[in-house]
């Protein structure tokens, strides 16, 4: 049954390049949407004719080879492994926070706004069900920050100090870049035609 290993250890392999390949055109492409509408600067707006987005694949391209020199500092991989995925799964969880807050400001501020789909129960369901999802990612969230006791850090410190460090620099970019972003910045005539949500914020 060699031969099954074999094959089966290839289709891990087609599948792991193709869930990579999703992972880097489905970013690039919602960036490159932001970018249209003037969140991120005009170089960054550039597309091949095939409409990938080459300057922000780019800029992903350098974002993960500086992070994988954490490779080269750090003795034990899987010590740099388990650092690197609580920096990236910390900045998911935040988005996710951000979308179950979202979720019950919402139900204030638009009510009247038709939705496909509504959390039963009214205002105390949506509590209920936000709430609950909310306090769940939090405390995974929490829970990234302390290493496991199998994993060798070393010094526990150091390690929550750089899951820190990687949220604080890669959740404040995109704030610097929108607080210094200017109008000639948008495009959206370059973009495709997808009109807003008209969700009123008060």
């Amino acid at each position: 049954m060699g031969w099954a290993v074999s094959v089966l250890s290839l289709l891990v392999g087609v599948g792991a390049i193709s869930g990579v390949l999703a992972w880097l055109g489905s970013p690039s492409r919602g960036l490159l949407e932001t970018a249209h509408e003037g969140e991120l600067p005009p170089i960054l707006q550039a597309k091949n004719r095939k409409g990938m987005p080459t300057h922000i694949l780019l800029v992903q391209g350098l974002i993960v080879t500086v992070i994988s020199c954490f490779y080269f500092v750090i003795r034990d991989v899987s010590v740099a492994f388990f650092l690197i995925s609580a920096m990236t799964i910390s900045l998911y969880l935040i988005a996710y926070m951000l979308m179950y807050a979202a979720a019950i400001r919402l139900r204030y501020s638009a009510r009247a706004l038709p939705r496909p789909f509504t959390v039963p129960g009214g205002i105390a369901g949506m509590w209920l069900t936000a709430g609950v999802g909310f306090a769940g990612v939090l405390f995974s969230f929490i829970v990234s920050f302390f290493p496991p006791d199998q994993l060798p850090v070393g010094s526990p410190g150091l390690y929550t100090g750089l899951v820190v460090l990687g949220i604080i620099v890669f959740a404040g970019i995109p704030l610097i870049i929108h607080h210094v972003r200017r109008s000639d910045w948008a495009t959206v005539h370059d973009a495709p035609s997808v009109p807003p949500a008209a969700i009123p914020l008060k």
